[in-house]
């Protein structure tokens, strides 16, 4: 039989325990949003603008140089000498455009436009950008023994 003292400790119990879900649920949704607000090219202003576009740019010279490298992949005598060094450049590539792309996935739901966490990022990954963002990673995993590395630069 309980006595009120235990029942009154065991609701202290249980509404601290609710309070540190809480906070850890808040924590949890401030990172996400304000990785969406980093990844999402729309913000404007704001105390992540400068994050965001130093990752904007990165993301862009990363692209660049990649169209480079498959550009200088295509070259025999470069490719002989330089191949492995491409190869690592590329795998490190495709791991920062994927983790880029799940990070947007994961995120979007703070966006009034993906609200939802089913539905909002089926419609994310629908999107065009996300689908072009798709095409660039997929040739990486699906090729395994196929060169369809020109695909990503398309």
């Amino acid at each position: 039989m309980r006595t009120p003292g235990t029942l009154a400790g065991g609701l202290r119990l249980a509404r601290l325990q609710w309070q540190k879900a809480l906070v850890r649920m808040t924590l949890y949704r401030r990172l996400r949003e304000t990785t969406w607000k980093i990844l999402s090219t729309r913000s404007s202003g704001g105390p992540h603008a400068g994050t965001s576009t130093v990752v904007s740019a990165s993301i862009f010279a990363l692209i660049l140089l990649n169209v480079i490298a498959t550009i200088l992949g295509t070259v025999d005598r470069i490719k002989a000498q330089y191949g492995a060094v491409l190869r690592v450049f590329e795998i490190f590539s495709v791991l920062v455009f994927t983790v880029e792309y799940v990070l947007r996935v994961w995120s979007c739901v703070e966006s009034e436009e993906y609200n939802g966490a089913i539905t909002g990022r089926l419609g994310f990954v629908r999107s065009f950008y996300a689908v072009i963002d798709l095409a660039a990673i997929a040739p990486f995993y699906v090729s395994f023994g196929l060169d369809l590395r020109f695909a990503r630069v398309l």
